[in-house]
């Protein structure tokens, strides 16, 4: 499975409202519990925290002091006017691809954000976009038709999936859902926090998430 995942980080936030600790976050399967794990899957059953937690850590990496004004609405409206245009919305993260039967997971590499989830979209087309470096996650197509993802540059130590094309166009369609949902939900939190910076905010993250609607 495709999964679209946050990158939280490991130090602590602030913000204007309630949210989750960034440094607990659950385990991914793939990982083991004894490793700390900081990447948050989005979809729609995040609870209220986790939202808050989300949506703070998207106004931190879009730098500024948005996350130190006084309030909420102040926040979501600096947030906001700090983004130019949809985009140049940069979001920490992408997908994960998760085997869970083996209990292997590929993560997006350094710098890829999630904003370019659609960049897997190219790979039925017979291409291998780049996922991110650093440890430079990598897709190869086979001579049998198959997809090898690669966790690494190195094919000696780094775990690979193996899937097909239409297993992954499935994928796809997986992960597209979860993100609408998960921007439905944090619509629904902003109405609660900041309701007159809600459309504004609401379609600023769909619009940079490359969403159809």
């Amino acid at each position: 499975m495709l999964i679209p995942v946050l990158e939280v980080g490991s130090a602590g936030l602030a913000a204007p409202w309630p949210m989750a600790d960034n440094r607990s976050m659950p385990s991914l399967p793939g990982r083991s519990s004894v490793v700390p794990d900081r990447l948050l899957p989005l979809s729609g059953a995040l609870d209220r925290d986790e939202l808050g937690l989300a949506v703070a850590v998207m106004v931190e990496y879009a730098g500024g002091d948005a996350l130190k004004a006084a309030d909420a609405p102040s926040v979501l409206a600096a947030f906001v006017e700090s983004i130019p245009e949809a985009e140049a919305l940069a979001v920490p993260g992408g997908l994960a691809l998760v085997d869970a039967g083996a209990g292997i997971r590929i993560e997006p590499g350094c710098c890829f954000g999630l904003e370019s989830w659609r960049e897997w979209a190219r790979v039925p087309a017979g291409e291998s976009p780049w996922l991110g470096h650093s440890p430079d996650p990598w897709i190869e197509h086979r001579p049998d038709g198959t997809l090898r993802v690669w966790a690494g540059s190195d094919t000696v130590k780094s775990a690979h999936i193996d899937t097909t094309t239409a297993a992954l166009a499935g994928m796809l369609g997986d992960a597209e859902r979860a993100l609408d949902e998960f921007v439905d939900q944090v619509e629904h939190w902003a109405r609660t926090v900041a309701p007159d910076d809600t459309g504004t905010f609401a379609g600023l993250l769909r619009r940079g998430l490359r969403l159809r609607h």
